[in-house]
């Protein structure tokens, strides 16, 4: 009874949620050829190896029937959302820079502000505190 698995079992042995074994089980080629190699327990459908086999054939043949034309696709975008990312990357660099320079200006443009009308008083105060001595 050892060589039976449940889907939680084949799941983890493969690396898959449970929901992408059920998956592969609906499909009429993969329902066919494990029908036979099933085994009920209770209320618990059990798989016996040839069968974990097969669900592990139906994955691992996923990826190989995919033709070139979708790789290619997959390629494609991949290419291009990368160099959108590099151009986006480009622009927030230069958006960067431009925020420096607006912020050492307004930091010239608030100093003057904020200081010059200290001077001026200042000046005005020692100038009237001159002319008080002469």
């Amino acid at each position: 009874m050892s060589d039976l698995m449940s889907i939680a079992q084949i799941s983890d042995k493969l690396g898959v949620s449970k929901q992408a074994v059920y998956v592969k089980l609906k499909r009429p080629d993969i329902a066919t050829a494990v029908k036979s190699e099933t085994v009920r327990q209770g209320n618990k459908t059990l798989y016996t190896l040839n069968a974990v086999k097969l669900i592990e054939q139906a994955f691992s043949a996923t990826i190989s029937d995919m033709d070139s034309t979708k790789v290619e696709k997959i390629e494609s975008q991949l290419k291009d959302a990368k160099e959108q990312l590099e151009s986006t990357t480009e622009q927030l660099k230069n958006k960067c820079e431009e925020l420096r320079q607006k912020r050492a200006n307004f930091s010239c443009i608030y100093y003057y502000i904020i200081t010059a009308p200290r001077k001026s008083t200042m000046m005005q105060k020692e100038r009237i505190f001159m002319m008080d001595l002469l």
